[in-house]
Parts: structure tokens; C-alpha cells; sequence
């Protein structure tokens, strides 16, 4: 099964599209995983004394997860939250990644 992976970059309105082969939902969801993870570090300059590092332990009212360091403000929610809830579309910033079936 073909997908798509489409990186949108409104500040620049230019889009960026990745196809790949996966047979498998969370082989698809890693992969669109690890575009997000790279669009947080783009995002962020590359700069992760910014993240902070929050699993529910930390606060059961929260989504487990990447947030700006010392606030309330997701990031990005782990990897298993994310093929726990079908999430399939994600803005970090003035970015918006989206995961999409073609076939």
C-alpha cells in the first residue's frame, strides 16, 4: 500500500510530499512518526533545551508527550498515543504534517 507524507510549511506556503510503501499501520505511523519528530528539531533550530519530556506518570491529565520546557504546551505526543488515537494530522509550529493513504 502506497502513502504519503505531506509537510506543509505555511510561513512559506510550500508543501513537500514523501511516498513510501507499508503494508502495515504502525510501520506507516513510525515512519510519518520520525517526519514529525525532524519537523520538531527544524522547528525548534535544533535547539532541544526547549523539550521537556512528559509520560503520564508526571501528570495523569496530560497527554504524554513533547512540551515546550516548563509550560502546559504540547510539542508532540509520543509515538504510542498518537497510533493509539488514529492521529494522523499534526501542526508544530507554522508546519503541518499529514499522513495519507494513496492506494
Amino acid at each position: 500500500m502506497t502513502q504519503k507524507i505531506v509537510i506543509e510549511n505555511k510561513l512559506k506556503q510550500k508543501d513537500d510530499a514523501i511516498f513510501f510503501d507499508s503494508n502495515s499501520f504502525v510501520d506507516a505511523m513510525g515512519t510519518y512518526y520520525v517526519h514529525l519528530y525532524n519537523t520538531m528539531f527544524d522547528y525548534l533550530q535544533d535547539d532541544l533545551s526547549k523539550v521537556q519530556y512528559k509520560a503520564k506518570d508526571y501528570d495523569p491529565h496530560m497527554i504524554p508527550g513533547h512540551y515546550f520546557k516548563d509550560t502546559p504546551y504540547l510539542i508532540l505526543p509520543y509515538l504510542s498515543y498518537m497510533i493509539e488515537h488514529n492521529i494522523t494530522d499534526w501542526n508544530i509550529g507554522y508546519y503541518t504534517v499529514s499522513l495519507h493513504y494513496t492506494d
